[in-house]
């Protein structure tokens, strides 16, 4: 019965991309088919460590040289979408624009993905933490975020890790200010909810990799038997 109002609503409020801001036909869309084809998705083959594509002749997930070389803190790592395009715009609307349809978005795009969770079972979810003035100036924790959209069966632990210094944004920094801007940044608040366990480590984004890692040895340093960490992107 509903129906005869939504010529109404879109004369009203016009639906349009959250990306890209074209108008759709379709009310219930929220990504137009090109923004939506811009999606990348991490294929494999991929390292079975870090979770990075490349290329093999067999077609099949093995160890990355890098992975052989500088074997990483965690045990595994995934992330379902490159660092690229609607992707990058989603994330950014999101994170430092409060546009919580960018985020829903791109959960929903998650959802329809036949992504391997099974093999992130952990005993404790860690959102990576942000500094508590950071907190309170944007209002939620993106990585916490995602840690409940998507590990609902896993219990979620917010304040087991501390961010204990207010860093500057790792966008934009280059590689090696980012892993000076983030060591000593953050430290384990309740060891008993890292001690001999496996975590699951969640953020939004990885790029470098530095806060990934400087959260891998705190937990690992408090006892944590192993970490695993997921991103919903990934710069390639």
């Amino acid at each position: 019965m509903f129906d005869i109002f939504i010529p109404l609503k879109e004369l009203l409020f016009p639906n349009s991309c959250i990306c890209c801001k074209i108008p759709l036909k379709d009310y219930s869309s929220r990504l137009c088919t090109q923004c939506l084809d811009s999606i990348e998705l991490i294929s494999h083959p991929i390292c079975s460590i870090c979770g990075l594509p490349f290329i093999s002749k067999n077609q099949d997930d093995h160890i990355c040289g890098n992975c052989i070389l500088h074997p990483p803190l965690y045990s595994i790592k995934r992330s379902p979408f490159c660092y690229t395009a609607a992707v990058k715009e989603l994330i950014i609307s999101f994170k430092y624009f409060y546009d919580f349809l960018s985020f829903s978005a791109l959960i929903d795009v998650f959802n329809t993905l036949e992504f391997n969770l099974d093999i992130l079972d952990s005993d404790v979810v860690i959102p990576v933490p942000l500094h508590p003035k950071r907190l309170r100036q944007r209002g939620f924790n993106q990585a916490s975020l995602i840690a409940k959209r998507i590990f609902k069966n896993i219990p979620i632990s917010f304040n087991a890790l501390l961010r204990t210094r207010n860093t500057p944004h790792q966008m934009g920094l280059k590689k090696q200010e980012r892993l000076k801007n983030v060591v000593g940044a953050f430290k384990v608040r309740k060891k008993d909810k890292i001690r001999s366990k496996t975590i699951l480590l969640v953020d939004d984004v990885v790029t470098t990799g530095a806060t990934i890692n400087e959260c891998c040895k705190e937990l690992l340093n408090a006892g944590a038997k192993e970490v695993k960490v997921f991103s919903l992107a990934q710069a390639i």
